[in-house]
């Protein structure tokens, strides 16, 4: 069936029907309504599935890193500037490191500025 309907594109694998334990389902739980809003816009709420998210992984950097930008959304200033501090300092060599440094230093001369 999953060759069927991948169009011959996947081959079926153990791993698809191997059971996940319930830490990671609860993660791809919040996960999916993480995504579901942000797509509506709802950033409080997404920020709530991130915090939750890392209390389940605390070492996840890709959460840490969303973590800071809800947060800058959000008008949290300083805790947004220590989550993508904390995040460019962990990942060095991240892809997506120039956006993330330029978003610490706009959060910094902002920061500057309401002081």
């Amino acid at each position: 069936m999953l060759i069927d309907l991948s169009g011959g594109k996947l081959e079926f694998s153990e791993r698809h029907i191997a059971s996940i334990g319930k830490r990671d389902m609860l993660a791809r739980l919040l996960m999916n309504l993480k995504g579901a809003y942000l797509r509506s816009q709802q950033d409080e709420h997404a920020l709530a599935a991130v915090e939750r998210l890392l209390l389940l992984y605390p070492e996840d950097l890709d959460e840490l890193r969303d973590r800071g930008l809800l947060l800058y959304r959000l008008a949290r200033y300083q805790p947004a500037l220590e989550a993508l501090e904390t995040y460019l300092e962990a990942r060095p060599d991240a892809e997506d490191r120039e956006r993330i440094a330029t978003h610490a230093a706009e959060l910094k001369e902002l920061i500057g500025r309401l002081n």
